[in-house]
């Protein structure tokens, strides 16, 4: 008959397995606290620790080598960003006749300034009477040959900035038009 094992061999045999299960998992979790650690530090040495690095001393100042600098940049990057938001302003949409040459014969068009100053935005609100003239004239002499082409409407895009900036300038008001958006252009 097979000898029954003694209590005191049942609780070694429960007690190996366990204390293998518990070693394993305390090097889990360090393994784990460590890796977040160390993420964490690159982030902060990114995130803070970088940027730091790449200013440069204010004019006047010397540079860790003794020598003065020329330059008044406080943070130099390699791509410059923009700190003044853009500024969207979109004028009511303006339907005109166009040069007929076939079964088009009207231009609806939904145009939007781009600009990054508020006074400009004023400032189209102030002159709107003649800003829609200019525009209602600029359209009609367009055709549907030439508006239809990429070519045509980035042309057509670049002379109403020019015309607008024009506008604004004469008038002395700041002319800072950086682009103009078309948000509808149809023909029929």
């Amino acid at each position: 008959m097979a000898k029954k094992p003694t209590p005191a061999q049942t609780e070694k045999k429960d007690t190996e397995p366990k204390k293998g299960l518990n070693t394993k998992l305390i090097l889990l979790i360090v393994g784990v606290v460590f890796v977040l650690v160390a993420g964490g530090g690159a982030a902060y040495y990114f995130l803070v620790m970088a940027p730091a690095a790449h200013t440069e001393p204010a004019e006047g100042s010397e540079t860790t080598d003794g020598h003065a600098t020329e330059d008044t940049h406080a943070v130099k990057t390699d791509h410059p960003i923009e700190q003044v938001p853009v500024i969207y302003h979109a004028f009511k949409p303006l339907t005109v006749n166009i040069a007929a040459s076939g079964p088009v014969r009207f231009l609806r068009i939904n145009i939007t300034v781009v600009t990054r100053t508020a006074a400009v935005v004023a400032a189209l609100e102030k002159h709107l009477p003649r800003i829609q003239n200019d525009l209602l004239t600029q359209l009609s002499g367009q055709s549907y040959a030439v508006v239809n082409t990429q070519e045509g409407k980035n042309s057509l895009r670049e002379s109403l900035k020019k015309m607008l900036n024009d506008i604004l300038t004469k008038s002395r008001e700041p002319a800072d038009i950086q682009d103009i958006l078309f948000t509808e252009l149809l023909m029929q």
